[in-house]
């Protein structure tokens, strides 16, 4: 991949999540020989003069990072980030030099119902490039009914989720151990008896309300809760234990399953955010996969059919189905759950799906170089 590039990303160093996904991309694009673009491109929170010269900072990156990129070079762009639609032109720029353009999609903010002007601006940029890598096939569909080529549009089907040395040895060593003292049945049964459901990600009560109304309510099982903003009562049934970063994160988490869900109710997943699992993979799904950890997921999230075909979890309707799935589950139902989680998270920590999907996208260069040449 030495005619590769991707715009470096700039993360912060912050117990939150959104920063780590672009960053594994970058890591395994790295690690294919990618040459990275250190030039700022993308968003400010500046305001005033500061964003302006912000803008045009950008822009001339932009310019000189299409002069040094060779002719017949792929750029790897992760979406959302735009500098006032400048994007677009910058792509028509590079067409000019046979650039190719490759977008890891990360959020559609249209769908989210976000800045959906400026949204849209961002998003033309999909129809420009020459491969858009789409959560899965529910977002590929919606892609295609705005106008993109389908033949353009792939499916990544699940973040990969990196971990370093350190947490995968202290991760491996846990469950080497637990292996070597109990057979799967019993950790299976233990599993199950812990009677325990995760929830990590930003705990703030006006992103994730659900949350509040479920500790409020009669909890026949544990909650055990990971991440920044908790503004709870702990006790019984509530178990806190604080924030981490999103490297370390997969070596903290314990419990039986790991949840999947948004919005303000307990029956469903609703408003804007509920509705948006419908389309795309949340990040959480692979932390939680990382972590070797089952799922709980709502039956119509997009990712039901991944957890379905890979039997890592179950689809609900309800949060208040969830005592049931306890108090029926078989031990050996839930132990095949545990050995086919832990068999995705050994692709999740070494970037199986990103590394998929970039085989592909190289795969089918060499399939129109080959026609071309006859």
């Amino acid at each position: 991949m030495s005619n590769w590039y991707y715009f470096d990303t700039k993360g912060s160093d912050a117990n939150t999540a959104g920063a780590k996904a672009p960053k594994d991309i970058a890591t395994i694009l790295k690690r294919r020989g990618a040459k990275a673009i250190r030039r700022d491109v993308g968003f400010t929170k500046e305001h005033g003069v500061r964003r302006l010269l912000h803008i045009l900072s950008c822009i001339m990156n932009w310019m000189i990072s299409l002069i040094m990129i060779p002719a017949g070079s792929t750029v790897v762009l992760q979406h959302p980030y735009d500098v006032m639609g400048f994007t677009e032109t910058a792509i028509r720029i590079g067409h000019r030099k046979k650039i190719k353009f490759v977008f890891f999609i990360h959020d559609i903010g249209t769908l989210r119902g976000i800045d959906t002007a400026g949204s849209a601006k961002q998003e033309r940029c999909f129809l420009l490039a020459d491969y858009n890598v789409a959560h899965n096939d529910v977002m590929k569909r919606y892609l295609a009914s705005k106008g993109l080529n389908p033949e353009k549009i792939l499916c990544l089907q699940c973040f990969d989720y990196l971990v370093d040395q350190a947490v995968a040895t202290y991760t491996q060593t846990n469950q080497t151990a637990a292996n070597t003292l109990k057979n799967q049945a019993e950790a299976a049964h233990a599993g199950l008896a812990q009677r325990t459901v995760i929830i990590a990600g930003n705990l703030d009560k006006w992103k994730s309300s659900y949350i509040y109304k479920l500790l409020a309510s009669d909890l026949k099982f544990t909650v055990r809760l990971y991440g920044p903003y908790f503004s709870g009562k702990t006790g019984d049934h509530v178990d806190y234990r604080g924030s981490f970063a999103p490297e370390a994160l997969p070596g903290e988490l314990t419990g039986s399953f790991g949840l999947v869900w948004d919005g303000d109710t307990l029956d469903t997943c609703s408003g804007t955010t509920g509705r948006y699992l419908r389309y795309n993979h949340p990040h959480k799904v692979s932390l939680y996969l990382a972590a070797g950890i089952p799922l709980l997921v709502w039956k119509e999230a997009a990712i039901a059919s991944f957890i379905e075909e890979h039997h890592v979890g179950c689809c609900i309707n309800s949060l208040q189905e969830i005592p049931h799935i306890f108090d029926t589950m078989d031990e050996k139902t839930y132990e095949d759950m545990l050995k086919n989680a832990k068999e995705l998270s050994g692709k999740l920590r070494t970037g199986y799906f990103t590394n998929a999907v970039l085989d592909e996208i190289m795969k089918n260069e060499a399939r129109k170089s080959a026609i071309l040449c006859l």
